[in-house]
């Protein structure tokens, strides 16, 4: 089920030039609140956009390039953590309101820098 998940979301996103893929977990989004689950899932970064998949259940959060604000490396969102450096991006989300999402991924710092030159080019 879950290699299938991986294909699924490798698979929708072929066509894309992806500079970026990690397995991640996800500490939510900000809007959606303190009560919703961490998941297991894809991070892809392509040109234009930032996408997580989320393997279980089978959603996705798609942040354009362009409506990012700011890239941080925190220790806490939501009110948890692993103890352990996490990416958090801020954005515009769909109804115009700033919102959050971090994930804990190896070499957040990497992505940092990726993320923010990619934002640049946008």
């Amino acid at each position: 089920m879950l290699n299938k998940r991986i294909d699924e979301l490798k698979q929708r996103y072929r066509d894309k030039e992806i500079h970026a893929e990690a397995k991640a977990n996800s500490f939510g989004v900000e809007s959606r609140g303190m009560t919703q689950i961490r998941g297991n899932g894809l991070l892809f970064l392509t040109s234009q956009e930032l996408v997580f998949g989320m393997f279980t259940p089978a959603t996705e959060v798609v942040i354009p390039l362009t409506n990012i604000t700011t890239i941080d490396i925190v220790k806490w969102h939501l009110g948890k953590s692993v103890f352990k450096p996490l990416l958090k991006v801020y954005f515009v989300n769909d109804e115009g309101t700033t919102d959050s999402i971090a994930w804990w991924i190896a070499n957040p710092e990497d992505w940092k820098i990726l993320l923010e030159k990619c934002r640049l080019k946008n």
